[in-house]
């Protein structure tokens, strides 16, 4: 089997988050959950159709980074534009599939493949805030500590026949960089509603 480089960029990813936000003077903490839709791809895969005549390929996208993420996100803010960050999330990735096929004239054989991760991730940042009250913008940067598994199955069928295997890849740290933009509307002195994109 190849090589196949798990994790790498693995946090380039787009999420979207709207959730509610509790804080107390300077201090905050927030829970959130949405989808990342990956833009990075660590490895290609390929969709392959084989028969008597022709030959076709077809490229598979492969991002490691895609799938739900929940997490809790706690902070303080040392004044109205400068503040710190720290989240713990776990990313339950989703799965991508290839399908090869070797087309004869009595038979058909199909063997699919899927790949999805799962992962722990721990994101201290730096937080720069428009500093408004009712409406306010915001950005986060900083770094991202991950550790997770990586999953391949695959099922083989042919007449008469159906293998199934799976391999399960873990350990190592994944070293990544996070970047946010959100806008926070304040519902109150301890509430308030944000909607942000990684």
């Amino acid at each position: 089997m190849r090589s196949i480089p798990l994790f790498r960029n693995l946090s380039i990813a787009s999420f979207l988050f709207f959730f509610n936000v509790a804080q107390s003077q300077n201090f905050y903490a927030n829970v959130h959950a949405g989808y990342a839709f990956g833009t990075s791809n660590a490895v290609d895969d390929y969709n392959y159709t084989y028969n008597v005549s022709s030959t076709t390929y077809e490229i598979v996208k492969l991002s490691f980074g895609k799938g739900f993420a929940s997490g809790l996100n706690v902070g303080y803010m040392f004044n109205p534009y400068l503040g710190a960050d720290l989240g713990v999330s776990y990313l339950l990735g989703g799965k991508t599939t290839s399908v090869s096929e070797y087309i004869n004239s009595s038979s058909t054989s199909t063997s699919t493949t899927k790949y999805y991760s799962r992962m722990f991730r721990l994101s201290p940042s730096v937080v720069i805030s428009g500093g408004m009250e009712k409406l306010n913008p915001y950005a986060r940067f900083g770094m991202v500590f991950g550790y997770g598994s990586f999953t391949i199955e695959q099922d083989y069928e042919s007449p008469g026949n159906y293998d199934y295997e799976r391999y399960l890849f873990d350990g190592g740290i994944a070293i990544g960089y996070c970047a946010a933009a959100g806008v926070n509307f304040n519902l109150g002195e301890s509430y308030s509603v944000f909607g942000e994109v990684h």
